[in-house]
């Protein structure tokens, strides 16, 4: 590859050198920066190995658990994963752009790669170990093998059913991954049943057994929820929005939500993902399979998104995968350089910014703004030290904390799970017995900002300051953390 890059067009080289420069940061980006609260949250999961989990299915955490068994509580040792799903997604990429331009594989291929590293979303979300990394990965796969099995289908309906198969193994682990997996299964669905040349799949047993393969590879997010009331079930479909779909509109996250869809997935993006919908000529059976798989995969997670943005916070990452599915076509969506050049400058400031923001100091605290999503990674080394010694000079108390984010937080950067999460509020913590303390103990209690005081300090009989300790960068305070003795466990909240 690098010697046809050293004799192919300017452009491809010029590609190869941009690209290069994205590793390099991406790189830097995934040994340097702090660990993230959710990230931290995750590897409490991966010591407390289990069939599924309250907030996502397992595989991350396993994964976790993994590289935690050999090798350490490192972050390099956590993002590990990351490195692994990111190879795998570039080499999909590649194996798309082989079959979708097989003349101008290695332009369609940099180009294709280049843009998705230039996403902020997809960079970030690919270097740190949210279960995203893996969904992008998995779902890219999937689509791959349920395309390929698809065209081969229309040329042959006794085509081997190999790729059939393996997309619906691919696909199951992929739900595995992530609930959000099962976008790209209604789609699959969707382009088999309303595709003329694909209904008669309809009447033979492969399709249906595939089907079933993929389910069965979530046997262990179903036994978990059978025992446990369906509780993970029940978070993401009722107890996440204040009001049933479509009774009310909330401007705020509706707003919030296409807001930061557009800026961080990059601008330039929804150019071709709205040409995307227009017709497309000179495509062979694979293309086609392709754009209706992403197609229908895009807009059953955009609409639903929307929709439920209305009613409740929604997460613009979480349509990761629709962005993943339109890269392959760039090179017939997006024909202006300089719209690229954009893309590419915005991406690249942003790689650079981001990397400093989490590893060294938060740029825009320093400059007078707030930003407590970024503040929050800070200072957890001193914190942690802190509690350790409050914890040793009162024996007997627990060391607990008012919300999960910052039970993660603390477990982590202590290196062992024994700390509670006391916020009233469901959790991990609330499946393994580190929601409670026993009727009358006393806790060492730390709380940040992102803390449940009110309802942690009801549960107990007395709330005492001890301390507080703030964290600062050029005399600028980044972030803030208060101790507390507290006496006399009650289990449930005091009445007022």
């Amino acid at each position: 590859m690098f010697s046809a890059i050293s004799n192919s067009q300017p452009k491809v080289r010029a590609l190869f050198f941009i690209l290069c420069a994205f590793l390099l940061v991406k790189v830097a980006f995934t040994l340097l920066t702090l660990v993230a609260a959710d990230e931290a949250y995750y590897w409490v999961w991966g010591q407390d190995l289990a069939l599924s989990y309250f907030d996502h299915p397992p595989l991350n955490a396993w994964l976790i658990a993994l590289t935690s068994y050999f090798f350490d509580n490192s972050v390099f040792a956590m993002r590990l994963p990351t490195f692994l799903t990111f190879g795998g997604s570039v080499y999909i990429y590649w194996l798309f752009a082989k079959r979708l331009f097989p003349d101008t594989a290695l332009y369609a291929f940099l180009l294709s790669t280049t843009a998705f590293l230039a996403s902020p979303t997809l960079f970030v979300w690919t270097s740190i170990v949210y279960n995203d990394h893996l969904l992008i990965f998995l779902c890219l796969a999937a689509t791959y093998a349920f395309a390929d099995y698809f065209a081969a289908f229309q040329e042959d309906p006794n085509a081997s059913t190999k790729p059939l198969y393996a997309g619906a193994i691919i696909l199951g682990v992929a739900a595995l991954a992530k609930y959000n997996a099962a976008f790209l299964g209604f789609s699959v669905a969707m382009l088999v049943i309303g595709h003329p040349k694909l209904r008669s799949l309809l009447i033979r047993p492969h399709i249906f057994l595939a089907g079933i393969l993929c389910i069965a590879m979530l046997a262990p997010v179903l036994v978990w929820n059978i025992q446990n009331q369906f509780a993970s079930f029940e978070l993401h479909l009722v107890d996440r929005y204040d009001h049933a779909l479509f009774t009310i509109f909330r401007p705020a996250p509706f707003y919030r939500y296409i807001l930061s869809t557009l800026i961080y997935f990059g601008p330039v993006l929804v150019v071709p993902l709205v040409l995307l919908y227009m017709p497309i000529k000179g495509l062979d059976n694979f293309g086609r399979m392709t754009i209706w798989l992403a197609r229908l995969t895009i807009a059953s997670t955009l609409v639903t998104f929307v929709a439920l943005s209305s009613r409740g916070a929604v997460h613009w990452y979480w349509g990761s995968v629709a962005y993943a599915l339109m890269l392959p076509f760039l090179p017939l969506l997006l024909k202006k350089l300089w719209l690229f050049a954009i893309h590419f400058a915005f991406g690249l400031v942003f790689a650079i910014y981001a990397t400093f923001n989490y590893s060294y100091a938060p740029v825009e605290i320093l400059l007078g703004s707030q930003s407590e999503e970024v503040a929050r990674v800070f200072g957890w080394d001193e914190a942690g030290e802190i509690a350790t010694t409050l914890n040793a000079a009162h024996p007997g108390t627990f060391l607990a904390t008012t919300g999960y984010p910052t039970a993660g937080q603390l477990a982590h950067h202590l290196g062992k799970t024994v700390v509670y999460d006391l916020d009233p509020r469901p959790s991990h913590f609330s499946f393994v017995g580190r929601k409670t303390l026993p009727t009358g103990s006393d806790a060492i209690v730390l709380h940040d900002k992102f803390g449940n005081l009110d309802g942690t300090k009801k549960r107990f009989e007395s709330f005492e300051l001890l301390t507080t300790y703030t964290y600062e960068i050029e005399n600028v305070e980044i972030n803030s953390f208060q101790f507390y003795l507290a006496k006399g466990f009650i289990g449930v909240p005091k009445q007022q």
